[in-house]
């Protein structure tokens, strides 16, 4: 992911989901085809152009044993081994080509049965075209990997709504900032109630690193200040009413407001992803800057 491109770009974003997690904010029921643990989701976005596929992971990929090959269909494939990537797409109305170097440390969420996640944050350079421009990029980006252990790796069959696991809420955040740094801002949520927080100031030197963990308090916080006025409905006919300006935070040290400028393209899990101008107020500077965010809102679906 990559949270400020030039117009009319903003943001990139590609979304893979290997197999269904057996959660309702991630599952999409309406796309499998094969079984759960063999579908593929591809999200590929910017604010100029967007593609939602899904696959199948033993006959449409190609997934080398050792991750330095993953082709997905004919129109994604990422190589390489860490530090270093390259990353090809080729999606109607948007092609790139860009190569990632990354920092050695990785900002690890979680780590541990049943869940691991982790982001490593690092430069890019390469090109993105479209059917009207074409545009040299460098700057900062993420490359994030997760993986979790589900119902699906009992049972190899669509489960019933009342059988996920019940992660309801979701919302995930990148605010790039100048210095090498970053803001990361992600909340989760189960039977609609927040489940935790996790803030995190990072630049590629760790100088300056700081992160806040918090799970009952108020000291985290997101809010949405104000709606959409028409829910999004999904391909499988689902309703989300999604944001258009909140602000995060951490009480006394962070304070993050944005307003969403993108179009939302659909891909994370049940949820959207898209891009966003911030305000940041920290350590006594406000600055402004551009943010990537990925939303999922499944507490009153039905």
């Amino acid at each position: 992911m990559i949270p400020d491109l030039p117009a009319p770009h903003h943001y990139l974003s590609i979304m893979v989901m290997a197999g269904m997690p057996g959660q309702s904010a991630f599952d999409v029921d309406e796309v499998v085809s094969t079984s759960p643990r063999d579908t593929v989701t591809v999200s590929i976005s910017t604010a100029a152009a967007a593609q939602y596929r899904s696959l199948s992971m033993t006959s449409e990929c190609t997934l080398q044993s050792d991750g330095r090959h993953l082709q997905f269909g004919s129109f994604l494939t990422i190589s390489g081994h860490h530090p270093e990537f390259s990353v090809e797409a080729r999606i109607p109305g948007l092609e790139f080509d860009l190569h990632f170097a990354m920092a050695d440390r990785a900002t690890w969420f979680v780590k541990g049965l049943p869940y691991d996640h982790l982001s490593l944050l690092g430069s890019f350079e390469g090109a993105i075209h479209t059917d009207d421009s074409a545009l040299d990029v460098s700057g900062k980006g993420n490359i994030e990997y997760a993986r979790c252990v589900g119902p699906y790796a009992v049972r190899n069959k669509l489960l019933p709504r009342t059988l996920k696991v019940p992660v309801d809420f979701f919302t995930y955040h990148v605010i790039e900032l100048p210095e090498d740094a970053q803001i990361l801002f992600c909340r989760v949520g189960i039977l609609s109630q927040r489940l935790g927080d996790i803030v995190q100031h990072r630049t590629t030197s760790g100088a300056g690193d700081w992160r806040v963990n918090e799970t009952s308090s108020d000291r985290t916080y997101y809010e949405v200040l104000e709606y959409e006025d028409v829910s999004r409905i999904d391909q499988g006919g689902h309703r989300m009413l999604l944001p258009r300006r909140f602000q995060l935070g951490v009480r006394g040290k962070l304070l993050v407001t944005g307003v969403y400028d993108t179009e939302p393209r659909y891909g994370v899990g049940r949820g959207y992803i898209w891009g966003y101008e911030a305000v940041v107020e920290m350590d006594g500077r406000t600055l402004r800057a551009r943010g990537y965010s990925e939303y999922v809102d499944v507490r009153s679906a039905p």
